[in-house]
């Protein structure tokens, strides 16, 4: 029998300074700070949670689709929130790709200041997945 998870408690990614990444993902995406540690803080919006841990040796790659690293990673949204966060990206300067539409649902990509790429998905209507976006 597979085991009974209930949600996605959160992702894990190092930064290069905390509170610039606690500053980004709030005026981007509304995050709060929940916990604190030396090393890492948790942020949170509603049932979304965030962990950034801070590293000296940080450094953006790029690497082949072959290595154990992580491509991306994504929030869904509604359709107004992707017409909302485009204009939002250009009205604030912030570079971004999209919106495409590669089947099934939409897309923007945007990057945060250590250089992630942070996705945002709106799933068509007909598509699975799509009750809440």
């Amino acid at each position: 029998m597979p085991v009974d998870i209930v949600a996605n408690d959160h992702v894990a990614i190092r930064v290069a300074d905390l509170q610039r990444s606690a500053d980004w993902y709030a005026a981007t995406f509304g995050f709060e700070v929940l916990l604190k540690w030396a090393n890492a803080w948790m942020l949170q919006k509603g049932d979304l949670r965030l962990g950034i841990y801070f590293s000296t040796a940080h450094k953006t790659v790029d690497t082949p689709d072959d290595y154990l690293v992580m491509h991306h990673f994504a929030f869904r949204v509604t359709a107004e929130t992707m017409l909302d966060a485009e204009v939002y990206f250009k009205g604030n300067g912030i570079e971004y790709e999209g919106p495409k539409d590669p089947g099934g649902f939409w897309s923007i990509m945007v990057k945060d200041p250590d250089g992630y790429r942070v996705e945002l998905i709106c799933f068509h209507p007909s598509s699975a997945g799509a009750g809440t976006g």
